[in-house]
């Protein structure tokens, strides 16, 4: 949970410096820029972490003077939408936006619901932040969607081959969430442990998230 906070922040932030800025004028006209996650229920912090990194630095801007695309200075404003983590809802909020005149979002914070709203960004030309790694969010016919972290299909290859190199690692086994994200990361993980040699010896094990003693089923 703490490295998904800390990487939805980064998320935020690079969003917010998609748009070049510099200084102030006296009365500036608003730039909004969006976000649609799940900030209610059991998976809240995700997209509180979200809105809250993107209030504060819009907050910054606005106090240095705002941002400044060609010769307007914009101060900028965060319209925020609660999906409560359901992909109809994010689906609602991206429409939300659109019809806000809103071209820039973070969001949505899983799997699932960035793939909902794809239909609705490119329809709209919304280019919209997901926190979500499955590839065909960003590759041809796909182009709306910006990966702004690391994704487990970059990182895991370089993990795995230095584990086999210098700790003599051969076999590995992936237990995941029964979601959409943690389990897209396992299939992902297995190919790329496959692929570089490991043997899988498990990759069909799961368990409920809500799950507080561990109930593994295979």
């Amino acid at each position: 949970m703490r490295r998904r906070n800390m990487l939805t922040a980064m998320t935020a932030a690079l969003a917010l410096s998609a748009i070049q800025g510099t200084t102030a004028l006296a009365d500036n006209p608003v730039l909004k820029i969006g976000f649609v996650g799940v900030t209610s229920g059991p998976a809240a912090a995700w997209g509180i972490s979200n809105q809250r990194s993107m209030e504060t630095r819009a907050a910054w801007i606005n106090e240095i003077g705002g941002y400044k695309i060609g010769d307007v200075t914009y101060d900028i404003e965060i319209v925020s939408f609660d999906d409560q983590k359901d992909p109809k809802r994010a689906i609602a909020g991206m429409e939300k936006m659109a019809q806000e005149g809103i071209h820039y979002v973070v969001g949505p914070n899983v799997d699932d619901g960035a793939a909902a709203v794809r239909p609705v960004a490119e329809a709209t030309g919304i280019i919209y932040f997901p926190y979500a790694f499955p590839k065909p969010l960003y590759t041809a016919p796909a182009s709306n969607a910006v990966l702004g972290m690391v994704a487990n299909y970059q990182s895991g290859p370089a993990i795995y081959k230095y584990l086999m190199d210098e700790r003599g690692v051969k076999t590995v086994a992936f237990i995941a969430a029964n979601e959409s994200d943690p389990l897209s990361q396992r299939d992902s993980g297995r190919d790329a442990a496959e692929a570089l040699g490991l043997e899988v010896v498990s990759a069909n094990v799961t368990y409920q998230v809500d799950t507080t003693e561990p109930h593994l089923r295979c």
